[in-house]
């Protein structure tokens, strides 16, 4: 759904009072994709000193992606703009004019990631050590077949959907090569060109030491160094730069069509652990961490982005500061945890609205707060789960100074419980419900548009038949509250209404 005036459209306060039913597609979307995970694992001991672990893991992913995004032209989508004739050429009377939608695409891509390493466990004089060495070396290379829409008749290639009414079969579309003639006359040079391919490497190497002065004071500590090259090219069909590439007017583009980057980074840790007795636990943490541009295929369909003929390469850095405790109560049947922490971000990333490529903002961003826990056994048979936070995320450089962080709220809790009756007899059951409550947040790092809270009801009824096979129905969004999903800048994604999940399982 489209967020017009700062609410999505389905909300009463925007006016429009569209129904959350209703959906936007084409008979032709589709989104279809496959991934396969191979994952080998080894572990030997040399002696009571010394552990050797590696796990290797190979990945291959391929996707075929075609959507019709309903979104305005126009990304601040105000009220005047949707009415104005004049503006796009859509009759009020016939409802809300939309489009949009990234370009059609084919991906694929494959992985591999090796983890080594050394664990050591041994005593210098009075101090007991557990030191953590080892290597972490991933690749991902990624390839991507551009499409683009062919448009039918007269008819745009991307064509308007009435919002009140859509069909899904108005106005039928196909697809084509993104460099071919007819192609390309209905798109904008902008949007990309018709081919790529890229791939990033890390190469990491950790060190980390936790030393005991006593059996309730330790001190753990390390840093990790990763070396990333990232790579991302554009070609036509035929390995040749293609006049659609070339621009209108047969231009040739001002920037190269290779673009490449390598960096180095030092991530330190630190941690005190005071540990007084068996079943409480304080520590204080400080942490960095560096999440660079194009190492997770799929995330996006690129691995590196050019945006207005820069390539934004620069990585997300966080720095965390975090004090807390976690106790265990009842005779170890409940946990509990409670922390305060910060986390600071430079350069943080978000996610592009419209081809939901992981892009950098530049920002720097705070969230800092209270996060608290509670799981395990009331009583026995008696189990519940509940969590706490309350969050102060604030941008702190840019025109957005000191407004919210995009997508976080300030509180938000979940609580479930769940009641075992008779285990191990012909009539037993289990029954349990709770609920999950976010605050509302905004969607854009400007703070003009807002999606109100979430808060959703859910039940849970099962039966064993025997040690093989259990029945159950899940009840989910009881009282049927208009709560959203899928956030993104200008759009939203309504959740599911009241809905009920009958399952039969077997183990074995």
């Amino acid at each position: 759904m489209p967020v017009v005036n700062g609410h999505p459209i389905t909300e009463r306060s925007s006016a429009f009072g569209v129904s959350r039913s209703n959906w936007y597609g084409k008979t032709q979307d589709h989104d279809n994709s496959d991934d396969t995970m191979e994952t080998l694992r080894l572990k030997h001991v040399f002696n009571r000193h010394f552990t050797f672990h590696n796990d290797l893991r190979f990945g291959e992913y391929s996707r075929d992606f075609a959507a019709s995004t309903p979104q305005c032209a126009n990304a601040s989508c105000s009220e005047m703009q949707i009415y104005n004739p004049g503006y796009k050429k859509v009759d009020p009377a016939a409802g809300i004019g939309l489009n949009g939608g990234p370009m059609p695409y084919k991906q694929s891509s494959w992985s591999f990631q090796d983890v080594a390493s050394l664990q050591a466990d041994f005593n210098t004089g009075f101090l007991r050590h557990q030191l953590v060495t080892g290597f972490d070396m991933e690749y991902v290379q990624d390839s991507r077949r551009q499409y683009a829409y062919d448009a039918v008749g007269a008819h745009r290639a991307i064509p308007w959907q009435n919002t009140y009414n859509p069909q899904r079969d108005n106005y039928g579309y196909s697809t084509c090569r993104a460099d071919s003639g007819n192609c390309w006359k209905n798109t904008n040079y902008n949007l990309g060109r018709p081919d790529s391919r890229g791939y990033g490497f890390d190469t990491g190497l950790f060190l980390y030491d936790q030393m005991w002065f006593t059996k309730w004071l330790s001190v753990k500590g390390g840093l990790r160094w990763d070396r990333w090259q990232t790579m991302y090219k554009t070609w036509g069909a035929d390995g040749q730069e293609s006049a659609a590439e070339r621009g209108p007017q047969g231009k040739a583009p001002s920037t190269a069509l290779d673009y490449h980057d390598t960096k180095g980074v030092i991530n330190p840790t630190a941690s005190l652990l005071i540990t007084p007795n068996s079943w409480q636990t304080f520590y204080f943490t400080y942490a960095s961490s560096t999440t660079p541009m194009g190492m997770y295929v799929t995330n996006g369909a690129l691995p590196i982005r050019p945006v207005n003929g820069q390539v934004a390469t620069q990585p997300e850095r966080s720095q965390l500061y975090e004090v807390g405790s976690k106790m265990s109560l009842l005779h170890d049947r409940l946990g509990a945890t409670i922390s305060l922490f910060r986390l600071d971000k430079s350069n943080a990333l978000t996610t592009d609205p419209i081809a939901g490529q992981v892009l950098a903002t530049g920002v720097k961003e705070r969230n800092q707060g209270l996060e608290l826990s509670l799981d395990g056994m009331i009583l026995p048979g008696w189990n519940i789960t509940a969590t706490y936070a309350l969050y102060d995320p604030r941008v702190m450089s840019g025109a957005n100074h000191g407004r919210n962080i995009q997508y976080v709220p300030h509180n938000q809790a979940t609580v479930w419980s769940a009641y075992e009756a008779f285990p191990g007899k012909l009539w037993n059951f289990t029954i349990g419900g709770g609920l999950t409550w976010r605050e509302g947040v905004y969607l854009d790092l400007a703070n003009t548009a807002k999606v109100p809270a979430n808060v959703e009801f859910d039940s849970y009824i099962s039966h064993r038949i025997n040690r093989h096979w259990v029945v159950s129905l899940n009840a989910y969004n009881l009282s049927n509250r208009l709560n959203y999903n899928s956030l993104f800048t200008n759009r939203v994604t309504p959740a599911p209404g009241r809905a009920f999940l009958g399952r039969l399982s077997m183990d074995y």
